[in-house]
This record gives C-alpha cells, structure tokens and sequence, in this order.
C-alpha cells in the first residue's frame, strides 16, 4: 500500500420487462437554433458502435424474449430555447496513486470510497486519506475484456464491469464493500451502454435492450425494440428507464426514445437523424447528446412529453458530445479535450476544463475524471455543485 502523493502511473421491469417502442417517423430533435457546432472528434466510447450492427440477427436467437404493452400515444413538446453562453476555466487536481502504471479506464464516487477500474484490477481508495483499502485483479476467471466501463446500482448495493463492443463478453458482479466477486454473466450481443435500476442491470445491444435480474445467469432480451438499442439510462426520480432506440447505432439515423415505466412504455418520442447518442438523467432534468444534421446536439427533454425544452451552449462544434449525470449538474464532454459542468436545469455553463474529457463521475461538491490514464480530483468552483 502506497502513502497519498506517490507515483501516479431497472428498473425491474414491472411486470418482468412489459416493454414496447414505436418505429421512427422522422420528427426532428429540435430546431436549428438548438443545435451547436464542433470540430469533428471521434469518442472512443462511439467507436465500438458501428462493427456489430451485422452481427445482430445471428446473435438475436439466443436470448430469451418477452412480451410487452401497449404504448401511449405520442405528445407534442414545447421549441426548446437556448441559453446564455460563458465556460469559467476550472482546474484539476494532482493524480491519484492507484498503484502500477496509468491504465485507469473508468472512475466511479461510491460513498466515502473511490472504485478506479484499471486494465487489469479493480481498485478501491478511501477518500479521506487517498489509501488504496482493497484491489481485485481481473485476470484468470475474473478476466474482463477491454474497453470496459463500470455501473453502480442507484442503491449503492451492487456494482459491474460491463465491457463494450466486446461480442462474446462477460459482465461481472462484485460487492463493492469488498471487492468480492459475485457472478459472471456472459452476453453474446456487443454491449454498447448499460444502466441499472432496482438491482437489475439493462444493456444495451444490438439486437435489443436486454435486462440481468439479480439472480439471473443469463440475459432476457425484451421483447422491444425489434431493432438495435444505442442507448439506455435510469430515470431514478420517475422510477423508470429512458431508451434511445437506434436502427444504425453509431451512424446518423432516425430514433426514438422511450420512457419505460410500469411494465408499459408511458412517453413515447420519434426524433429525427442523432448519431452517438446518450442520455442523462438528474432529478427531474433529462438530457440527451449525440451528433445531428448540423453537429452537436444537446437537449434538455420534458420530462412530461420527451419533447425538448432547452439546450446548452457547451461543447460548440460539430463532433458531437456525450452527456454524464452528476448529483445537481451535467457533464459534457466530446471524448477529446474539453470538459463541461452543466447546470442540469437552465443549461447554463458552470465551468470548463479544457484538458480534462470522461470519464468522470461525482457527487455534491466531490469529483474526479480520468485524464491520459490516470484519476484526477476536479476542483470544483462554487459555480459547479458537481
């Protein structure tokens, strides 16, 4: 164990998945003025998108499928209005020793403890005095395939090494207490987003959304969407699932989302051409980010309708952006450099860090990001609640 300061280097689906989503017809995302412009970037979390598209039908019937509901009809949304911009330069703190060389791929704020996923360990940290507690390496029968990412159940009670575009893959369950390793789970479909609700985590592939219940061995498809899932988030304050439904994901093409609750899909939205997408949800704020027709969107969404009802100047260009919950804010960031604090609410620009890009999670008033592989706290200012 090294000192501080050494070397850095689901939703249960009510009703067991009841779930149903409408094929798109081309409505559009927002207007023209919500739309901002980037240089072109390319995310490295988008990049695994494209290749599995062709695989999905042969993967298709090996997972176990459900019947779903009816969905409601869907409703008109107010134009969004774009709000003032302005990027307060933020900075970083030095890097966080997590032992070994800077291989960091994913950072996660659970309680008073930082869990840093490395290329080939899970590594616990206390945050009060930056030890490393407890350190699990992922090789052997605990191998993950990289890229991986980690999601952490709202609850704080469960936590996986999800890896991505990776067709055969396993997820694997650990107690983040402990580190302990829980289960496997393999999964035949390319995994390209996952979020978890009421112990259950939801991936998204494509050939559809498919839900690992607590004690489950094996994914169960739902039974909708038909087609390819882009992307998927819990929506903690509504109890519910939102969907980015996607017939090419990482290409620009038409899409939906959906709002999943109940068993049944409650709000139901065609937009229009979203490449890359992703969804945020912070309290009663929904986000989503992607790539459009004329650059970067991000859009601030009704809760009520999924129509869009803001937008934010950050991330201006046209390579597109990923959106990432905080506890009070949102956070933007194009995969290259550049990293915004979003207020959730008004859009309005809290702070930028111009070096810094995601992962990065946080909670009020503590984060951290992973830069050029290794954990960085952010410093935040009064601006940014984190």
């Amino acid at each position: 164990m090294a000192p501080p300061g050494a070397p850095s280097g689901a939703f249960r689906g009510a009703s067991r998945g009841d779930i149903e989503f409408l094929t798109d017809d081309g409505s559009v995302i927002a207007a023209d003025e919500d739309v901002v412009e980037i240089a072109p970037l390319h995310p490295p979390r988008w990049t695994v998108r494209i290749a599995w598209i062709a695989a999905a039908t042969a993967v298709a019937a090996l997972i176990v499928t459900k019947p779903v509901a009816k969905p409601d009809a869907q409703i008109e949304a107010p134009v969004p209005t774009p709000v003032a911009t302005g990027a307060p330069l933020g900075q970083l703190g030095p890097a966080l020793w997590v032992g070994g060389a800077p291989d960091v791929l994913d950072v996660v704020r659970l309680g008073d403890r930082l869990v840093v996923l490395r290329s080939g360990s899970l590594v616990t940290l206390d945050l009060a005095t930056k030890w490393v507690l407890d350190t699990l390496a992922l090789t052997g029968a605990e191998a993950v395939l990289s890229p991986a990412r980690m999601v952490v159940d709202p609850d704080g009670g469960r936590l996986w090494v999800v890896p991505e575009g990776s067709s055969p893959a396993r997820v694997l369950e650990v107690d983040p207490a402990d580190l302990r390793p829980i289960r496997h789970v393999p999964v035949a479909p390319a995994i390209l987003d996952a979020a978890a609700l009421d112990s259950h985590l939801y991936l998204a592939t494509p050939v559809g959304l498919l839900d690992v219940a607590p004690s489950a061995v094996v994914p169960v498809r739902l039974t909708a969407p038909s087609g390819p899932v882009d992307a998927v988030a819990a929506d903690a304050a509504r109890h519910r699932l939102l969907v980015l439904s996607a017939p090419s994901p990482g290409l620009l093409s038409p899409v939906s989302i959906s709002a999943v609750s109940r068993g049944r899909v409650s709000v139901h939205r065609v937009f229009g051409d979203l490449a890359k997408g992703s969804l945020a949800s912070v309290g009663d704020d929904l986000w989503v980010g992607g790539y459009g027709d004329f650059g970067t969107v991000l859009v601030r969404l009704d809760p009520r309708t999924l129509g869009p009802i803001g937008t934010t100047m950050a991330a201006r260009g046209g390579g597109g952006a990923t959106v990432t919950a905080g506890e009070r804010d949102i956070w933007v960031d194009t995969g290259g450099p550049g990293l915004w604090c979003v207020d959730a609410d008004s859009g309005a620009i809290l702070a930028q860090w111009p070096s810094a890009s995601a992962p990065v999670s946080s909670r009020l008033g503590d984060a951290y990001v992973v830069v050029h592989g290794s954990v960085h706290s952010i410093l935040l200012p009064e601006s940014c609640n984190g």
